[in-house]
């Protein structure tokens, strides 16, 4: 299975999957001028018969009072996205929403607009700087070699002798962030997890799977056996190839799944941002929905993935290369329909790099790890 799909998977396990629903509308993003919303929902074309258009004024934490536009009436997703389209072309933001047992969920967010698409065969317009922009096959050919290309990335991450990864992450509770410093070790066929909560509710922990297959935890309590099978999964989950499963998939990704084989290219509509984006030609309810690329050393800062929990935004900024062929982001963030799921600090990534003995050694009375 691909890379990116299972990093969407693993992201899927930590959230509550939302049940469908055949409520769909479409809204525009809000806007302070009630005339601003009304001259856009004058230049909005709707091939949906039956459906309803009205200015709907809504109360935006920190900007006060809005204007916003909502499409409802004889919706499915097909006929959302093209409204939500429209509402780009003439200006405006499009979401496509749907009602589930829960909270909306948004299946669809077309941003605001950028510069005219470019068909997959074109080439892009110039930039105001002088520089042309890639067409979408350039971009993505960059885009393989930026990140380790087909034979790099993943495939020397996972084949390497030795891993260590170190990263603060934070994810929402109730009554604020749990904040942990996460220290992953893998040697051989040795693999320990350090977790240490910073802020938040949940306790210290140590995980470990030694080279002959014993597996340990170890809380505030003495170190507890655990079935081996059972502690490897939950490790793998903490792992480079989980936890920067994207952007170290990606060039095999580009090369192998159809989702990026039909795409438009966005240039940008501001010269100073560097960046260009691309969506697919024909936009489905479920999949790619949308990626941003640097534009100069097309590394990837943004992607938009819908899937059955909602539609997944991914952010990845501060690359660095670790090895030859490996090149990851540093900082990384996950939000589903717009709130924060969680957001990672890698502060130390190396491989093929040394593992003191100490560290794999079995977390026993008299033989406790350092």
């Amino acid at each position: 299975m691909l890379h990116s799909i299972r990093a969407l998977a693993l992201a899927a396990m930590l959230l509550a999957p939302l049940q469908a629903s055949a409520e769909v509308w479409v809204e525009s993003g809000p806007m302070s001028d009630r005339k601003a919303v009304e001259d856009l929902a004058e230049g909005l074309s709707l091939e949906a018969g039956g459906s309803t258009v009205k200015v709907v004024r809504r109360f935006v934490r920190g900007s006060g009072w809005q204007f916003l536009l909502r499409v409802e009436g004889a919706l499915d997703y097909e006929a959302g996205a093209a409204v939500a389209r429209s509402i780009q072309a003439a200006g405006g933001r499009g979401l496509v929403i749907e009602q589930s047992d829960g909270d909306p969920t948004v299946l669809l967010d077309t941003g605001l607009p950028t510069a005219a698409p470019v068909r997959p065969a074109e080439s892009a317009p110039g930039s105001e700087d002088g520089r042309k922009a890639p067409d979408v096959r350039a971009l993505l050919r960059g885009a393989v070699r930026s990140h380790g290309g087909e034979r790099g990335g993943l495939d020397t991450v996972a084949h390497a002798d030795s891993a260590i990864l170190v990263f603060r992450r934070e994810i929402p509770v109730d009554d604020g962030l749990l904040i942990s410093t996460n220290r992953f070790y893998r040697s051989g066929q040795a693999v320990r997890l350090e977790v240490e909560i910073v802020e938040g509710p949940g306790s210290d922990s140590t995980t470990l799977v030694t080279a002959q297959n014993a597996a340990w935890v170890r809380t505030e309590a003495e170190p507890i056996a655990r079935d081996p099978a059972r502690a490897r999964e939950v490790l793998a989950r903490f792992a480079p190839e989980s936890v920067l499963a994207i952007p170290l998939g990606l060039a095999r990704d580009i090369t192998e799944d159809s989702a990026w084989s039909d795409l438009a290219l966005h240039p940008s509509t501001d010269p100073k941002s560097g960046r260009v984006s691309v969506s697919p030609v024909e936009p489905s309810r479920e999949g790619l929905q949308s990626a941003e690329f640097t534009r100069d050393d097309q590394l990837l800062v943004s992607l938009q993935w819908s899937g059955p929990s909602g539609l997944l935004a991914f952010g990845f900024g501060d690359y660095r290369e670790v090895a030859p062929s490996v090149v990851v982001p540093w900082s990384l963030t996950i939000e589903r329909n717009g709130q924060l799921v969680e957001r990672i600090q890698i502060e130390r990534f190396e491989i093929d790099v040394p593992v003191a003995p100490s560290i794999m050694m079995e977390l026993g009375e008299t033989n406790k790890a350092p």
